[in-house]
């Protein structure tokens, strides 16, 4: 699959250079320099193309053996996904979600989208509905000390989508706790929300 970018229409001139993208090498360059996508309706497979090779690349090059961990037996059963910190949360609206991001008020997933059904697929991987038609698919796809502080960190994917509607997002978030009880505290986010 390739997907053609260019620059980020903010920074570009008119008849700016085109880039193809067919591999995570060429789709981080893109990232990494404020390229986007061409054709829209093929947003989708292209974010999750990002994801997966951005999660790839941080696996490869970023993750240390850690020494302290308060995340060892960690499952996505429903009382761990709706006490996911907020910035998971399943929000289409930019505004919205700068409001709920800067409301020091709000900290956990359930707190913005009030989780009505989890199908625990295995234990990495969970499907959780809310009450306004939202799903996201959260999987747990590593582990490891990914800002090297000797701390057990957690690499979670997120696809989200609306039942009946042809809304999706792609994210990959790196997070952390340094006490067992503690907050999650979000180390990264890939793409960043705009």
């Amino acid at each position: 699959m390739s997907f053609i970018v260019q620059l980020n229409s903010k920074e570009s001139q008119p008849n700016s250079s085109k880039f193809k993208v067919n591999s995570c090498e060429s789709m981080l360059i893109a990232h990494k320099n404020n390229y986007d996508l061409i054709d829209i309706p093929s947003s989708g497979p292209y974010n999750a193309m990002y994801v997966d090779c951005q999660a790839m690349f941080l696996i490869i090059n970023e993750s240390k053996p850690y020494t302290k961990s308060y995340i060892q037996d960690y499952v996505l059963n429903k009382t761990n996904i709706q006490t996911l910190p907020k910035d998971m949360a399943l929000i289409i609206s930019t505004s919205t979600y700068n409001d709920i991001h800067t409301d020091k008020k709000i900290k956990i997933l359930e707190e913005v989208n009030h989780i009505v059904n989890i199908t625990q697929k295995n234990k990495l991987t969970s499907i959780a509905e809310d009450d306004s038609g939202g799903v996201q698919e959260i999987s747990i796809l590593a582990k490891g000390d990914f800002n090297h502080d000797s701390i057990e960190d957690m690499m979670l994917s997120v696809s989200n989508s609306v039942i009946g509607g042809s809304y999706t997002s792609y994210y990959l978030y790196i997070l952390t706790k340094t006490e067992k009880y503690g907050d999650w505290i979000v180390l990264d986010e890939y793409p960043k929300h705009s």
